[in-house]
């Protein structure tokens, strides 16, 4: 995916995102996915433009994210690709 659909792509997922906070401003939320979705959810997060979310690194398989999102954008990620859990 590139271009112009990756950037629909992207807004789609903010729009997803910022629905999940809204309706979940309190709870802890867990993410389920793999390869590409994982990167453009943290492009979102970390508020990478479109053409960045193939820089940032790639997920090993079974690995664990754990970011901390709030409503006003100060999000944090607090351990990415982690597979300790294979060890």
């Amino acid at each position: 995916m590139k271009g112009k659909m990756l950037s629909i792509y992207l807004i789609g997922l903010k729009f997803f995102l910022y629905n999940i906070i809204i309706k979940h401003k309190n709870d802890t939320v867990l993410f389920v996915g793999h390869g590409n979705i994982n990167q453009a959810l943290i492009a979102v997060i970390t508020q990478k433009k479109a053409s960045d979310v193939f820089n940032i690194k790639k997920q090993p398989n079974t690995a664990v994210d754990v970011i901390d999102i709030d409503e006003d954008k100060n999000h944090k990620i607090i351990l990415q690709n982690c597979i300790k859990h294979l060890e």
